[in-house]
């Protein structure tokens, strides 16, 4: 089942993957504390991308890297793309199933514990956080008061 994208969850956060159980290749992509590379979650056809940017430079399988998927980086590497073909199949087809598989694992993980913070709050301080009072109004005198005397208002006399 795919995972919602919620636009309430801050997924470049460090601090909800603290305790995040997550597959070997997500880990393999984390930046500062961050899975997809310090971004949160992988743009929609970025490992495709860099997929044809290094396979038209020769350098074949980046886009398995990019993805945390060091094994099949190191396959294709070595393999040329199988000749180019399965390079080809791997950069039109699978990656981006791949790249989506990842992203549901993060936001899986993400909301988990987004979830979790959102129940441990106590009511009064989610009360206070979203309470606004109203701005100070300024109050002027209707009359002087005890030995003050009215300079210039309407109705009292001028010294």
């Amino acid at each position: 089942m795919e995972e919602p994208f919620k636009f309430t969850v801050d997924y470049r956060d460090p601090n909800l993957y603290e305790n995040a159980k997550f597959s070997r290749s997500v880990r393999n992509t984390f930046s500062n504390r961050i899975p997809a590379q310090g971004k949160g979650q992988f743009p929609p056809s970025a490992a495709q991308e860099i997929g044809i940017k290094f396979c038209l430079t020769g350098r074949m399988g980046c886009q398995r890297y990019y993805v945390g998927d060091r094994l099949c980086c190191c396959l294709c590497a070595s393999t040329c793309g199988c000749c180019g073909c399965g390079q080809l199949i791997d950069i039109c087809c699978l990656i981006e199933k791949r790249q989506k598989e990842i992203n549901n694992e993060i936001r899986r993980e993400a909301h988990k514990a987004y979830d979790q913070k959102r129940q441990n709050i106590p009511l009064m301080a989610q009360q206070d956080k979203f309470t606004q009072y109203p701005a100070a109004q300024q109050s002027y005198p209707s009359a002087p008061y005890n030995n003050q005397q009215n300079h210039g208002y309407p109705g009292g006399e001028k010294i």
